[in-house]
């Protein structure tokens, strides 16, 4: 039977690259940036493990909108103004 060679160094920096592509969609501007790199390597290049930090990160930046955007709740005067 071969053997499949798997190299998790290789993948860590498209991990990486993922991770900050996700953070530039997700975070809110005045966030503190981590380090993508490091959270690929404490995740051992786990893709799952480094998302579930990532995201853990991001609850803790706080929302990227107010409540009421998020919602949708408290927009009904927009709402009729733009009717």
């Amino acid at each position: 039977m071969p053997k499949l060679e798997f190299n998790g160094y290789a993948m860590r920096d498209e991990l990486a690259v993922l991770l900050e592509w996700i953070w530039k969609q997700e975070a809110p501007p005045n966030a503190v940036v981590p380090s993508f790199q490091g959270i690929a390597k404490d995740a051992q290049s786990n893709v799952r493990a480094a998302i579930m930090e990532l995201e853990r990160r991001l609850l803790l930046a706080g929302p990227t909108a107010p409540m009421e955007q998020q919602t949708g709740v408290g927009n009904e005067q927009e709402t009729a103004n733009m009717a």
